[in-house]
């Protein structure tokens, strides 16, 4: 009888451990969880919520930023604009910037992601951002450096590929995202190979953005001065901005020429006299026509003005606009579809720092 009680609480204890542990695997990788980083620099706690996805090594990955005086919970509502991109597929990383949301001292435990659409007001009036210092604009350019770094762990176990990254910037986010996306491409690959293909990768990570309103200067972070160094990467860009905004369009259309578009795209076009035409031009602008849409995919460059609409950012979201379905789009054309060895999932722990 002993023999028997000791065998099957032998059993018990296989069988109870193995399924603690599935769980504690469970509890580790939640689908959605949130996190709390601290900034290279001084250690300020950084909040963001993440996506993973069901896509393992293929998964792109899209950085969702905020305005002033908000935080994440503008992305993390049921059924918002974060569950929409990872239902496509993508790993998402929704961010408090410094002073905002839960990114400060003694923030209080919420669960911002099950916060409701309805409230996003209320959370405006509860995300911080009153008490920033021009100092702190610089620091939260730095603090992107610890959601590089969480990117970096997740790709290092498969969950992701770091190389296929995204940004979503609204109106103040715009300076810090192209600051930091200047100095992600600024990165040389580590010496750690005789020939730069075998070289591990330190950046150049940062191959789509998209501008909501943007803000492209701010105290101590010259955004003006800085988006042109990415007009030579090969990053892609979508600009939006409402037609009446009087605050952000100017800043829209410079950001998008700095960044390499073209300024006839910023133009209101005019209505003009059907001029005619004889056979020959006629068949002329017909391979045009045919000559634009083989290029059609290889533009990088986009810009949408929004035809008398005063909202600005993320206010643009879950109105009649729709908006979120273009800039779905344009991340999985720009981010998503990207083939070929420099994009493919590699290795990025140097062996230099093993």
């Amino acid at each position: 009888m002993t023999v028997r009680w000791c065998g099957l609480l032998v059993l018990w204890i296989i069988c109870f451990g193995s399924l603690a542990a599935a769980q504690d695997k469970k509890e580790k990788e939640k689908p959605v969880d949130d996190k709390t980083l601290q900034s290279p620099v001084d250690g300020w706690p950084l909040k963001l919520t993440y996506y993973r996805s069901t896509d393992g090594k293929d998964a792109s990955v899209v950085v969702l930023l905020h305005m002033k005086n908000e935080s994440r919970l503008t992305w993390t509502a049921p059924k918002g604009f974060a569950e929409q991109l990872n239902a496509k597929g993508f790993a998402v990383v929704a961010v408090d910037l410094r002073k905002h949301g839960q990114s400060k001292p003694g923030a209080e435990d919420e669960e911002p992601k099950k916060a409701a659409a309805p409230e996003k007001d209320k959370a405006k009036k509860s995300s911080g951002g009153s008490d920033l210092k021009p100092t702190d604009y610089p620091l939260m350019v730095r603090d992107m450096e610890a959601v590089k770094k969480f990117i970096f762990e997740e790709h290092q176990k498969g969950n992701l590929n770091m190389r296929k990254t995204a940004i979503v910037a609204p109106t103040m986010s715009a300076a810090i995202a192209i600051a930091f996306a200047a100095s992600d491409w600024a990165k040389a690959p580590w010496d750690d190979a005789p020939n730069l293909a075998a070289k591990t990768p330190r950046g150049q990570d940062i191959q789509a953005m998209i501008f909501l309103s943007p803000e492209i200067t701010l105290p101590n972070v010259p955004g003006h001065q800085i988006a042109g160094q990415l007009k030579s990467t090969p990053m892609a860009a979508f600009v939006v901005v409402g037609g009446s905004d009087t605050q952000d369009k100017d800043q829209a259309k410079k950001l998008f020429q700095m960044l390499g578009g073209d300024p006839a795209k910023t133009e209101t076009p005019k209505k003009k006299a059907e001029p005619k035409t004889d056979s020959k031009k006629a068949e002329k602008e017909k391979d045009t026509e045919k000559g634009a849409e083989k290029k059609k995919n290889e533009e990088r460059f986009f810009y949408g003005e929004l035809k008398g609409v005063k909202l600005r950012g993320t206010d643009l979201l879950g109105t009649p606009l729709k908006i979120e379905g273009a800039m779905i789009g344009f991340l999985e054309d720009h981010v998503k579809s990207l083939k070929g060895p420099f994009y493919e999932w590699r290795d990025r722990q140097s062996r230099l720092t093993e």
